[in-house]
């Protein structure tokens, strides 16, 4: 059958509502003429890619980005994630989960990644497969490495891949918040609390363990920096350089509603959620005034932590 529509007064066009076949033709009906034909599942988290490792090969388990390669056919082209200063190469985009005979490869973006132990070691480095209930990070040293810890290096982005389940499921954690480790130094603490917010001042409330800091007296003003990074129960404080967030993350923290003002110190306030800060001096006698940073732009702070606490009034 046709259409009777046609376009811009040309021949009839061919119906694509129409097809030429049954239900019981395409499907079955469970005679042995017409067998029932199962569906196979479709996982949508699954592409197929090019893969470009140089001469490296690719392995299952190993975490890949999109790279800006042109292929034939407009497959996409994935290569070997690494957590280094180039942001693209850390925006890890799934993990190698098949590699076909042609030498494309099939990468999962979401959800589950199921392999044996033997897969996953070489990813690691460990033996064994997975640690049950680790979270992986994308390396800084070696290629398409995972590892327990977010590295440390200055201006690298820390990209988070997922939580081990067991020794050989990973629950992916894609697409990764990013955070970059600018020009200071980052410490791993667990946090007294609730998960705070990105970009909340911390003071140390025990070896290991972090908390807001909160504008009332000198030991509880003592910031050591700000939350770059969340993971659970555990945070990333970076104590020195600059810290880039976006503009609704900076909002959370500092009450503001156009991220950092430019050229503004931001000082620790006594509000009733610790670890918030504002453009705002405290005068009043009592509170100290604990300067935690000064803004660059709508998005880059410069940390000025420790902060240099007094007592408010006396200057």
């Amino acid at each position: 059958m046709t259409d009777t529509r046609r376009i811009a007064g040309g021949p009839p066009v061919p119906s694509l509502a129409m097809v030429s076949a049954d239900q019981v033709t395409i499907l079955g009906n469970g005679t042995p003429e017409h067998p029932l034909r199962a569906g196979q599942a479709v996982d949508a988290s699954v592409f197929t890619a090019a893969f470009r490792g140089g001469v490296s090969l690719p392995q299952r388990g190993q975490p890949v980005f999109v790279a800006f390669v042109s292929v034939p056919g407009g497959i996409t082209t994935v290569q070997p994630a690494i957590a280094i200063e180039d942001f693209a190469t850390s925006q890890v985009a799934g993990v190698i989960v098949a590699v076909n005979p042609d030498g494309t490869v099939q990468v999962k973006s979401s959800g589950l990644v199921e392999l044996a132990p033997e897969d996953w070691d070489p990813v690691t480095g460990n033996t064994g497969g997975l640690q049950l209930g680790v979270t992986y990070f994308l390396d800084a040293v070696e290629f398409a490495r995972l590892v327990p810890t977010p590295p440390t290096t200055p201006r690298v982005f820390v990209a988070r891949i997922g939580i081990a389940l067991n020794a050989r499921t990973l629950l992916l954690a894609l697409p990764s918040q990013m955070t970059r480790n600018l020009d200071g130094a980052t410490v791993r603490a667990r946090f007294d609390g609730q998960p705070p917010p990105l970009g909340i001042a911390v003071k140390v409330e025990a070896p290991g363990v972090v908390r807001g800091a909160f504008n009332i007296k000198d030991t509880e003003a003592a910031a050591i920096g700000v939350v770059v990074l969340v993971d659970g129960a555990d945070v990333v404080v970076q104590t020195a350089g600059v810290v880039t967030l976006t503009v609704a993350q900076w909002n959370r923290v500092t009450h503001s509603a156009v991220g950092l003002f430019p050229g503004q110190p931001y000082f620790l306030t006594g509000d009733f959620e610790a670890g918030f800060y504002s453009i705002e001096r405290p005068f009043a006698r009592g509170p100290v005034i604990a300067q935690i940073g000064v803004a660059l732009t709508t998005t880059d702070f410069l940390l000025s932590t420790p902060p240099f606490s007094i007592a408010a009034g006396t200057v």
